[in-house]
């Protein structure tokens, strides 16, 4: 990143410029791009008690700041150039009441926009363009034009027979893709809508999470209790009573290709995890934007925390295990305490308020929990393949190393055999 003085954004609405030449989020709200994930439901059959595919549906996950009305919508169109191959309509949720508008900013989203009846049959490059549909005008705004790709995992069945085959959303794009959020001790996590747990209670702190997109292998599942984070500014150490670093799974996408008889060393996993770690810094209430009428101020100063907003300067942490580092992040905190937005949110990467796009940087080799790691996906392909708008992302992709294989390796004859989707 090139730093230095950024102007800080302090409207939901500054954060929503257009990310495709015709995005249409309308005033006064914000596209959550940070939020975007796509899964896939497989289908399949029984010809002659054989199993044949027959064909996948889509599932998305999207948020938008700002309030509507109660019968709004998303719409998901699925292209592969021209072509149609698939339409959702789904309702949204809203968190726009008094009561919710009192604990955090207005919403709405969908976790579960999916038509199961659906059957594509298509793989490799499409198109999702997404929509929302305004129900007090009827009107449609195309909020995001997104490039995924489609992978065919091959499989087969406990006997060597061939099995129907499945297929996952490429993510070999987003691991450089990690979101900072400042949580008032008071306010709902920032995922917290995602699978409707909380990861808010944190007896009355202010607290630090950091999202981060990872490709494990399998015994990394969680987050080690051994993990820890060393932090400098400008270089220089700064002091963290407790450095541990505490994590919750998000999201994750977890497939098993085989081959063969289908035995143990006859399979390959492909995992994609989404983790939010806690860090052991914290902040002061001014520096965050209040985004509720009814704030509520910080209960008590404790002293065991690294405040943020109490070194101003070039940020740069390592989440180490057992001394070994596993990522580096990096952001600003200007003179007056704030964190400086990202250039890629001042380029149109939507975020809400006090979440910021920050600096991530795979070490050479990777780690327990990097087995894959693309270097041309992270160039071409970030954000669902919105891609990088400027010098400062393009630069942070085109140093990441590669590791191991960016998908299943090719099997020819038998196909391999795949574990239950989306669940571990």
């Amino acid at each position: 990143m090139k730093y230095g003085v950024a102007i800080l954004l302090t409207s939901l609405g500054l954060c929503a410029l257009p990310r495709t030449s015709h995005a249409q989020v309308p005033e006064g709200m914000t596209f959550d791009d940070g939020y975007t994930f796509y899964e896939i439901e497989d289908h399949q059959d029984f010809v002659n008690g054989h199993p044949v595919d027959v064909g996948w549906a889509l599932k998305g996950q999207f948020r938008v700041f700002g309030r509507t009305a109660s019968e709004s919508s998303f719409k998901m169109v699925i292209k592969k150039g021209r072509r149609t191959l698939g339409e959702t309509t789904c309702d949204v949720s809203r968190r726009d009441w008094v009561a919710e508008v009192s604990s955090g900013p207005a919403q709405f989203f969908t976790n579960d926009c999916l038509d199961n009846s659906q059957r594509i049959r298509e793989s490799g490059n499409l198109d999702v363009l997404v929509y929302y549909i305004d129900d007090d005008t009827d009107a449609e705004h195309l909020l995001r034009t997104y490039h995924i790709r489609v992978v065919e995992v091959s499989r087969v069945r406990g006997n060597g027979e061939p099995d129907a085959p499945h297929h996952y959303v490429d993510r070999n794009g987003e691991e450089l893709t990690s979101i900072l959020h400042l949580q008032h001790n008071r306010a709902p996590a920032y995922f917290d809508s995602v699978n409707g747990r909380s990861l808010s209670k944190f007896d009355g702190k202010n607290v630090v999470t950091l999202l981060v997109n990872l490709t494990p292998d399998e015994a990394h599942g969680s987050v080690s209790l051994q993990g820890s984070m060393r932090c400098s500014v400008n270089g220089e150490r700064v002091q963290i009573a407790d450095s541990q670093i505490h994590g919750d799974e998000l999201r994750h996408v977890y497939e098993v290709q085989t081959h063969g008889q289908g035995r143990r060393d006859e399979r390959e996993l492909v995992i994609f995890r989404q983790f939010v770690l806690r860090l052991p810094l914290s902040f002061h209430d001014p520096i965050v934007t209040q985004t509720h009428e009814r704030w509520h101020p910080l209960e008590h100063y404790d002293e065991s925390l690294t405040y943020i907003d109490e070194h101003p300067g070039q940020w740069e942490c390592q989440w180490r295990e057992n001394r070994v580092v596993l990522r580096t992040f990096r952001w600003t905190v200007t003179e007056d305490g704030h964190v400086a937005p990202h250039a890629e949110q001042g380029a149109g990467f939507g975020l809400g308020a006090n979440a910021y796009l920050v600096e991530t940087v795979i070490p050479n080799g990777g780690s327990g929990y990097e087995t894959r790691v693309e270097r041309a996906a992270l160039e071409r392909r970030p954000f669902y393949g919105l891609g990088w708008h400027t010098d400062e992302g393009r630069a942070l992709a085109h140093a990441a190393p590669n590791v191991g294989t960016p998908a299943p390796t090719a099997r020819h004859g038998r196909s391999g055999r795949r574990g239950r989707h989306g669940r571990h």
